[in-house]
């Protein structure tokens, strides 16, 4: 659903759709959490809301749903490494938390998952961006887009770093509470992890929009170096956030970089045929 919206290019609708699944999943699991106190009937919750969110939002993109299957070349081939290249891209943004909980202490795990967070604030924030300008890094209007929606994502996550360097207290009171004020020096951090990380997705969606399937890649070393860096230097929660920071900002700028030498030289998708033309029979 999201995907048709997003590809006809209707944000209102496609903001409807988001707000109808939000308000019923969430709705549904938090009136399990209290009336039950339960993990379990929580996700149950989550699961039923999933669902009937999915049956509310069918009307709502049914004009979009054409009598014929459209003959999409290559489509197999595209989803396998669609898949493998999100699956990078959720490893990436995650090993950390699985190597901290190997290598530091119980406590100090839990205050990287705090931070961790944080990070996914970062993350998620900007990814609209990517959402609403995908269905013009396909056509003729690539050029015109990519490198302008890159600098916005990183304009955002610009101000969420220089906001957590002003106020970490303030975000530490609210997503953790009084216990973790000792991690307000280093809170950044986190920001700039999840601000690299929303870069280098933005530029995963705009390789896949043209199906550059070597963008992957980069994500791949980004495990790798994450999994060795944190093997070797693990001494505190700061110690760690250092690394994954790091390599989540080189990622970050090799992506940009990637960008901008497209729009240097002047690389533009493929002109896609109208939506018309691939729905007709």
């Amino acid at each position: 659903q999201y995907g048709l919206t997003q590809g006809h290019e209707d944000n209102p609708r496609l903001a409807s759709l988001l707000v109808l699944h939000a308000v019923v999943r969430y709705g549904m699991a938090i009136a399990l959490l209290v009336t039950t106190h339960s993990v379990t009937a929580t996700v149950f919750g989550m699961f039923l809301g999933t669902t009937l969110g999915a049956l509310l939002g069918w009307p709502l993109v049914a004009r979009f749903v054409g009598p014929r299957a459209a003959a999409i070349p290559d489509l197999r081939s595209q989803v396998l490494h669609a898949t493998h290249a999100l699956f990078a891209l959720f490893l990436a943004t995650n090993i950390d938390l699985l190597l901290a909980r190997y290598f530091l202490t119980a406590d100090e795990s839990g205050a990287y998952a705090v931070g961790a967070i944080v990070s996914k604030i970062a993350f998620w924030l900007p990814s609209f961006i990517a959402v609403v300008t995908f269905a013009r890094m396909v056509d003729g209007r690539r050029n015109a887009t990519t490198l302008k929606a890159a600098m916005a994502v990183s304009g955002i996550g610009i101000l969420l770093v220089l906001g957590l360097v002003a106020v970490p207290q303030l975000v530490l009171a609210a997503v953790a509470g009084p216990n973790y004020m000792f991690m307000s020096p280093y809170l950044w951090l986190f920001g700039v992890i999840g601000s690299a990380f929303s870069v280098a997705q933005f530029v995963l969606y705009s390789r896949l929009a043209v199906d550059d399937r070597k963008a992957a890649l980069a994500l791949w070393g980004a495990v790798v170096l994450i999994a060795v860096g944190v093997t070797i230097w693990h001494a505190s929660v700061a110690t760690v956030a250092v690394v994954v920071a790091g390599v989540a900002t080189l990622v970050a700028v090799l992506g940009v970089s990637l960008l901008v030498n497209d729009k240097r030289r002047g690389v533009a998708a493929t002109p896609e045929p109208p939506l018309e033309a691939l729905e007709a029979p």
